[in-house]
């Protein structure tokens, strides 16, 4: 969890320009004592434990988001307002803006919308993906519950995030590990949150 610092510090960020991305319980100090930050966002939130299946309504879309193991009677969501299924907001704040998705998905059984939700926090933040990747195998790839989305036809083209397993579009350059991590592996230096309770990571760009 963040420290009160580390928030200022991020929150000054976005006053500048800079776009935050958040997941899970922001309400909560280094020690797990509760705190208000929900409240500098002109928003108010609970924590309640996570469900083995969520819904998360993303950019118009609901996405699965199960929750399998035993470990998941130990991660906790935040429950922003009165919301009956969990929804990222966005939030503009100063030059910048934050978005924030109320469930620890990076905790989650899936990648799929961990995935969504980072292209959505990229495309926000105005930041263009260096290359693109090609479905070669539909069981590869989770789609959304809406059977309208594009990304539930194995033809269609996605971010490299959304798999390190799919091949590369012909003609595209190789990527260095170094620079684009497989899904799920945050990269070298990222913030993180504490373990099995979600991450706050700044994603800097034009707004």
């Amino acid at each position: 969890m963040l420290t009160a610092a580390a928030w200022k510090v991020l929150l000054a960020a976005v006053r500048n320009g800079a776009t935050l991305l958040a997941t899970g319980v922001i309400d909560r100090d280094e020690h797990w004592m509760p705190v208000e930050r929900s409240r500098d966002l002109g928003l108010s939130s609970a924590v309640a434990p996570v469900a083995q299946e969520e819904t998360l309504r993303l950019d118009g879309q609901e996405w699965q988001v199960p929750f399998h193991g035993e470990s998941f009677q130990r991660i906790e969501k935040a429950v922003i307002g009165d919301q009956e299924t969990a929804a990222v907001q966005t939030v503009a704040l100063g030059a910048g803006k934050v978005i924030w998705c109320p469930l620890p998905l990076e905790t989650g059984s899936e990648s799929a919308p961990v995935a969504a939700l980072y292209r959505y926090a990229l495309k926000q933040a105005g930041v263009a993906p260096a290359f693109w990747v090609e479905h070669s195998d539909p069981r590869s790839s989770s789609a959304p519950a809406s059977s309208n989305s594009a990304s539930s036809t194995p033809s269609s083209r996605s971010p490299a995030s959304t798999s390190a397993s799919r091949s590369l579009t012909p003609g595209a350059a190789p990527v260095s590990p170094s620079t684009s991590p497989p899904t799920g592996r945050p990269h070298p230096g990222q913030p993180q949150g504490r373990p099995g309770f979600g991450a706050v990571a700044p994603v800097v760009g034009a707004t």
